[in-house]
C-alpha cells in the first residue's frame, strides 16, 4: 500500500477523526450550555462536569488497556459509540438532578474511553502506512471546527436541545467506521504486553514527567472547556459569536496541524514542542483573566494552536518515539486518563467553585497549571535521550524476548 494521507490508509483514518469530531464539536462548546438551560447552576455545572471526569480516570484508562489485552480495539470503538448514542438519548427523558448526575456519569466514561483508543489508532495507521499523523488529527480538527458554527447556529435557533440530537446521531454513525479503522488490526495474543510490562511503563521516571508536564498543560484548558461558554455569554457575547469564538481556535489548530505540524515537530522535536506549547497557554491563561472581548478575544483563541494543538503533537510523537504500537492504548490511557483525567478534575472543580467569586480571574488556576506543566517538561527535556524508553515490553514483543532477541 503507498503511502501519504491519500492512501486508503490516511484517508479512512482522516474520516474516522472527522466522524469521532462531530459529536465533540457541539458537546464542548455547548453542552455547559445545555446543562444551563436544563437549570443547573454555574457550580452544579461545574461539580457535575469534574465528577465526569472523575469518571474517566477509571473508564478511560481500563477500557482502552482491556481493549488491548483482547485484542478487539475495533469492536470496543463501535460499541463504545453506540452506547454513547444511547446515553445521550437517554438525557432527553431526564427530570431529576440525580439521574442526570447518573447520565452525565456514565456517558463521559464513554467520551474518556473513546479518545485514547482513537488516538492510538490513529498513530499506528500513521506509522505502518505510513502517512503523517498530524494532517489526518488536522482534518478531523477540520470537522470540529465546522461543527462549533453548526452548533451555534442550531443553537440560536432551535435552543440548545439541538446539542443532544446531533451527538445521538453522530456518535451512532462513528460505528461502522469504527470497524475499518486501519490502525486497529490484530497483534496477536503472543505479542501481546503483559500487566507487568504496563507497571513498568507506569514507574518509569521518563514517562512520568511527561505524563505531568502534558497532563497539566492539556488540562489547563479545562477552565475554558467548562464555563468560557457560560461566562461569555454573563459578558453579553451572543451564542452565534460563540460558536464563531471556538471555532477560530480551532482553525488555527487545523492550521497549524495540516500546514506545519509534521515540521514544527522535525524542527523543535516532541519536547521542545511541549515546552512552546506550555509557554503559550501561561500567556493565554494569565491574559485570559483580564476578560478581553473583541479582537482580544478573538486573538487569544487563536492561540490555541500552540496551548493546545503543539502540545498534543508533542505527546503523540513523544508516544510514537518511545512506546510500541502494541502499547499505544495504554500509554494513551494512562497519559490523558489517569494523569491527565487527575488534573483536569481538579481544573473543573476549581473553576466551578470560584467562578461566582473570581469571575473570569479564575483562568489563573489555569495559568497555574500551565507553568508547572511547562517547567515538567523543560526537565524532561535534560533527561530523556531521545530513544524508547528503556523498559520490558516498550521496544520489544513478548515472543522476540523469549527467543532471546
Amino acid at each position: 500500500m503507498s503511502g501519504g494521507i491519500g492512501s486508503r490508509a490516511g484517508v479512512l483514518t482522516s474520516a474516522y477523526f472527522a466522524m469521532l469530531f462531530l459529536p465533540f464539536g457541539v458537546h464542548l462548546p455547548f453542552w455547559p450550555v445545555w446543562l444551563s438551560d436544563w437549570g443547573l447552576s454555574p457550580a452544579e455545572i461545574g461539580a457535575y462536569t469534574a465528577a465526569g471526569v472523575a469518571v474517566r480516570i477509571v473508564s478511560g484508562m481500563m477500557i482502552p488497556i482491556l481493549a488491548e489485552w483482547l485484542d478487539q480495539r475495533r469492536l470496543t470503538l463501535a460499541v463504545l459509540s453506540i452506547v454513547g448514542s444511547g446515553l445521550f438519548a437517554l438525557h432527553a427523558l431526564v427530570e431529576e438532578k440525580a439521574a442526570l448526575f447518573l447520565l452525565t456519569l456514565a456517558s463521559a466514561g464513554v467520551f474518556a474511553s473513546l479518545w485514547p483508543l482513537a488516538e492510538a489508532l490513529g498513530n499506528a495507521a500513521a506509522r505502518t502506512a505510513p502517512f503523517p499523523y498530524a494532517q489526518a488529527r488536522g482534518i478531523g480538527s477540520a470537522a470540529f471546527l465546522a461543527t462549533n458554527v453548526v452548533g451555534g447556529l442550531l443553537v440560536a435557533h432551535y435552543g440548545s436541545g439541538a446539542v443532544l440530537w446531533w451527538m445521538v446521531a453522530t456518535l451512532m454513525l462513528a460505528a461502522p467506521l469504527a470497524l475499518v479503522h486501519p490502525g486497529g488490526g490484530k497483534v496477536g495474543r503472543a505479542n501481546r504486553a503483559s500487566w507487568a510490562d504496563r507497571r513498568a511503563l507506569l514507574g518509569s521516571p521518563v514517562f512520568l514527567l511527561f505524563a505531568g508536564a502534558t497532563a497539566l498543560i492539556q488540562s489547563s484548558h479545562g477552565v475554558l472547556y467548562v464555563l468560557a461558554s457560560v461566562h461569555w455569554r454573563a459578558l453579553g457575547i451572543g451564542d452565534g459569536t460563540i460558536g464563531a469564538l471556538w471555532a477560530i481556535g480551532v482553525g488555527a489548530e487545523v492550521l497549524l496541524m495540516v500546514v506545519f505540524g509534521a515540521r514544527l515537530i522535525g524542527w523543535l522535536g516532541p519536547v521542545g514542542a511541549m515546552v512552546l506549547g506550555g509557554g503559550a497557554a501561561v500567556l493565554r491563561w494569565g491574559l485570559m483573566c483580564l476578560d478581553p472581548v473583541g479582537p482580544w478575544l478573538w486573538l487569544l483563541q487563536a492561540t490555541h494552536a500552540l496551548s493546545f494543538a503543539l502540545t498534543h503533537l508533542g505527546l503523540m510523537a513523544f508516544l510514537q518515539m518511545t512506546v510500541s504500537d502494541r502499547m499505544g492504548a495504554t500509554g494513551q490511557a494512562l497519559t490523558v486518563q489517569l494523569a491527565g483525567g487527575v488534573a483536569m478534575a481538579a481544573a473543573m472543580a476549581a473553576a466551578g467553585a470560584a467562578y461566582p467569586v473570581l469571575g473570569g480571574g479564575i483562568y489563573g488556576v489555569a495559568a497555574a497549571m500551565a507553568v508547572a506543566g511547562t517547567l515538567l517538561a523543560l526537565r524532561l527535556r535534560r533527561v530523556w535521550d531521545g530513544g524508547p524508553l528503556a523498559i520490558a515490553g516498550v521496544s520489544r514483543t513478548r515472543r522476540e524476548r523469549a527467543r532471546g532477541a
